[in-house]
Protein backbone atom coordinates (compact mmCIF):
# COMPACT_ATOMS: atom_id res chain seq x y z
CA UNK A 1 0.00 0.00 0.00
CA UNK A 2 1.37 3.47 -0.74
CA UNK A 3 0.27 5.60 1.49
CA UNK A 4 2.48 9.00 1.07
CA UNK A 5 0.20 11.83 -0.44
CA UNK A 6 -3.21 10.70 1.80
CA UNK A 7 -0.67 10.57 4.83
CA UNK A 8 1.45 13.90 4.24
CA UNK A 9 -1.80 15.17 3.66
CA UNK A 10 -3.18 14.21 6.89
CA UNK A 11 -0.69 15.81 8.77
CA UNK A 12 -0.26 18.62 7.03
CA UNK A 13 -4.35 19.24 8.00
CA UNK A 14 -3.93 18.01 11.50
CA UNK A 15 -1.07 20.40 12.02
CA UNK A 16 -2.49 23.78 10.85
CA UNK A 17 -2.82 25.94 14.24
CA UNK A 18 -5.97 26.11 15.71
CA UNK A 19 -7.26 28.69 17.80
CA UNK A 20 -9.91 26.47 19.82
CA UNK A 21 -11.46 23.03 20.13
CA UNK A 22 -14.19 23.58 17.04
CA UNK A 23 -11.19 24.33 14.84
CA UNK A 24 -9.39 21.56 16.15
CA UNK A 25 -12.20 19.25 15.64
CA UNK A 26 -12.82 20.65 11.91
CA UNK A 27 -9.01 19.94 10.89
CA UNK A 28 -8.86 16.76 12.26
CA UNK A 29 -12.21 15.75 10.42
CA UNK A 30 -10.96 16.93 7.57
CA UNK A 31 -7.37 14.80 8.14
CA UNK A 32 -9.12 11.81 9.15
CA UNK A 33 -11.07 11.64 5.76
CA UNK A 34 -7.58 12.34 4.21
CA UNK A 35 -7.18 8.65 5.20
CA UNK A 36 -10.53 6.75 5.63
CA UNK A 37 -10.73 5.57 2.17
CA UNK A 38 -7.30 4.01 1.79
CA UNK A 39 -7.24 2.70 5.61
CA UNK A 40 -11.00 1.14 5.13
CA UNK A 41 -11.92 3.37 8.24
CA UNK A 42 -15.60 3.49 8.12
CA UNK A 43 -15.83 5.61 11.53
CA UNK A 44 -14.15 7.43 13.61
CA UNK A 45 -14.78 8.78 16.98
CA UNK A 46 -13.52 11.26 19.49
CA UNK A 47 -14.77 10.49 23.22
CA UNK A 48 -13.60 13.11 26.36
CA UNK A 49 -13.81 12.22 29.86
CA UNK A 50 -12.48 14.97 32.59
CA UNK A 51 -13.67 14.94 36.00
CA UNK A 52 -14.72 18.52 37.56
CA UNK A 53 -12.36 20.67 38.77
CA UNK A 54 -11.49 23.90 40.62
CA UNK A 55 -10.04 24.77 36.90
CA UNK A 56 -12.71 23.03 34.64
CA UNK A 57 -15.73 23.53 36.88
CA UNK A 58 -18.14 21.63 34.79
CA UNK A 59 -15.57 18.94 33.24
CA UNK A 60 -16.15 17.35 30.10
CA UNK A 61 -17.98 14.22 28.96
CA UNK A 62 -18.80 14.33 25.33
CA UNK A 63 -18.53 11.99 22.39
CA UNK A 64 -17.64 13.31 19.04
CA UNK A 65 -17.89 11.84 15.15
CA UNK A 66 -14.78 12.52 13.13
CA UNK A 67 -15.67 10.66 10.18
CA UNK A 68 -18.70 8.26 9.19
CA UNK A 69 -19.10 6.30 5.96
CA UNK A 70 -22.41 4.93 7.25
CA UNK A 71 -21.48 1.78 6.73
CA UNK A 72 -21.96 -1.69 8.84
CA UNK A 73 -19.19 -2.31 11.46
CA UNK A 74 -19.09 -5.60 11.99
CA UNK A 75 -15.38 -6.23 13.55
CA UNK A 76 -13.33 -5.40 16.81
CA UNK A 77 -12.84 -1.34 16.54
CA UNK A 78 -9.40 -0.24 17.01
CA UNK A 79 -9.68 1.89 20.67
CA UNK A 80 -6.61 3.93 22.16
CA UNK A 81 -6.94 5.64 25.22
CA UNK A 82 -4.69 8.35 26.49
CA UNK A 83 -5.25 10.42 30.06
CA UNK A 84 -5.31 13.75 30.36
CA UNK A 85 -3.48 16.15 32.97
CA UNK A 86 -5.96 16.01 35.47
CA UNK A 87 -7.64 12.94 34.94
CA UNK A 88 -10.15 11.66 32.93
CA UNK A 89 -9.32 10.33 29.13
CA UNK A 90 -9.42 10.65 25.79
CA UNK A 91 -10.11 7.86 23.65
CA UNK A 92 -9.93 7.40 20.18
CA UNK A 93 -11.96 4.49 17.92
CA UNK A 94 -11.24 3.42 14.45
CA UNK A 95 -14.14 1.43 12.75
CA UNK A 96 -13.10 -0.81 9.91
CA UNK A 97 -14.94 -1.57 7.00
CA UNK A 98 -13.17 -5.27 6.13
CA UNK A 99 -15.27 -7.73 8.35
CA UNK A 100 -11.69 -9.18 9.31
CA UNK A 101 -10.62 -5.37 10.86
CA UNK A 102 -7.18 -3.70 10.26
CA UNK A 103 -4.35 -5.79 8.88
CA UNK A 104 -1.02 -5.33 11.09
CA UNK A 105 -0.05 -2.34 8.40
CA UNK A 106 -3.24 -0.28 8.78
CA UNK A 107 -3.41 -1.04 12.47
CA UNK A 108 0.15 0.76 12.78
CA UNK A 109 -1.15 3.97 11.16
CA UNK A 110 -4.27 4.18 12.96
CA UNK A 111 -2.51 3.73 16.05
CA UNK A 112 -0.09 6.54 14.61
CA UNK A 113 -3.19 9.04 13.76
CA UNK A 114 -5.23 8.00 16.96
CA UNK A 115 -1.74 9.14 18.71
CA UNK A 116 -2.03 12.51 16.72
CA UNK A 117 -5.83 13.29 17.43
CA UNK A 118 -4.66 13.10 20.66
CA UNK A 119 -1.76 15.20 20.45
CA UNK A 120 -4.00 17.82 19.08
CA UNK A 121 -7.13 18.01 21.00
CA UNK A 122 -4.61 17.59 24.08
CA UNK A 123 -3.06 21.16 22.79
CA UNK A 124 -6.10 22.69 22.27
CA UNK A 125 -7.45 21.72 25.78
CA UNK A 126 -3.99 22.83 27.63
CA UNK A 127 -4.42 26.11 25.75
CA UNK A 128 -8.03 26.63 26.83
CA UNK A 129 -7.31 25.79 30.34
CA UNK A 130 -4.25 28.62 30.37
CA UNK A 131 -5.93 31.06 28.85
CA UNK A 132 -8.63 30.40 31.20
CA UNK A 133 -5.79 30.58 34.33
CA UNK A 134 -4.46 34.05 32.75
CA UNK A 135 -7.76 35.61 32.34
CA UNK A 136 -9.57 34.33 35.75
CA UNK A 137 -8.74 34.49 39.39
CA UNK A 138 -8.67 30.83 40.96
CA UNK A 139 -10.29 32.13 44.43
CA UNK A 140 -12.69 34.15 43.39
CA UNK A 141 -13.53 32.70 39.54
CA UNK A 142 -14.04 36.34 38.66
CA UNK A 143 -11.93 38.07 35.74
CA UNK A 144 -8.71 39.29 35.95
CA UNK A 145 -7.69 43.41 35.85
CA UNK A 146 -5.47 41.91 32.11
CA UNK A 147 -8.73 40.22 31.32
CA UNK A 148 -10.49 43.62 31.95
CA UNK A 149 -8.53 45.74 29.96
CA UNK A 150 -8.44 43.17 27.49
CA UNK A 151 -11.91 43.13 27.16
CA UNK A 152 -12.68 46.90 27.92
CA UNK A 153 -10.00 47.34 24.55
CA UNK A 154 -12.39 44.67 22.40
CA UNK A 155 -15.26 46.96 23.12
CA UNK A 156 -13.52 50.52 22.34
CA UNK A 157 -12.51 49.07 19.05
CA UNK A 158 -16.18 47.85 18.06
CA UNK A 159 -17.27 51.32 19.28
CA UNK A 160 -19.21 49.59 22.04
CA UNK A 161 -17.80 50.71 25.10
CA UNK A 162 -20.51 53.58 25.61
CA UNK A 163 -22.70 50.63 26.83
CA UNK A 164 -20.84 49.05 29.71
CA UNK A 165 -20.26 50.62 33.33
CA UNK A 166 -17.04 49.35 35.16
CA UNK A 167 -16.71 49.03 38.68
CA UNK A 168 -13.41 47.55 39.65
CA UNK A 169 -12.32 46.51 43.34
CA UNK A 170 -8.76 45.56 44.11
CA UNK A 171 -8.93 44.20 48.22
CA UNK A 172 -5.54 43.57 49.03
CA UNK A 173 -4.41 40.58 50.77
CA UNK A 174 -8.36 39.06 50.15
Amino acid sequence: MNFDNDLMLFFRTIYEDSENMDECSAKVKSAVAAVADKLDIVRAELAVKMPATKLCEDGADMLMVLYDREKDMENEPFEASFPLFEGGFITVTFYSGNSNGFDNEQRNIVEIIANTVFIQFNRVIMQELVTHVIKTDIETGAATLDALINHAGMLIAQNRIEDFSIIFFNIHNF
